[in-house]
């Protein structure tokens, strides 16, 4: 499970790295360098979203937002 927490936290830094350069842009919306590097930042979240839910898929875990839940820990139907 350890490539899907690594994944999860480098998830979660990028978030976080995105909702400051949100309150920067807002700040300086005429500046391209930090419209450049939030459009980079959106890159690497979406594949870090894709790598994540390929990583779960394979470990046969289900995703709920960034929170997961091992297959053997989920509620029988």
């Amino acid at each position: 499970m350890s490539v899907a927490v690594h994944l999860q936290e480098q998830l979660q830094k990028t978030d976080d790295l995105i909702a400051s350069l949100h309150r920067e842009i807002a700040a300086d919306p005429d500046s391209l360098s930090l419209q450049v590097t939030l459009v980079s930042l959106e890159k690497r979240h979406r594949k870090l979203e894709k790598e994540l839910l390929s990583e779960l898929k394979y470990q046969h875990v289900e995703s709920f937002g960034h929170r997961t839940i091992a297959e053997e820990e989920q509620p029988l139907s």
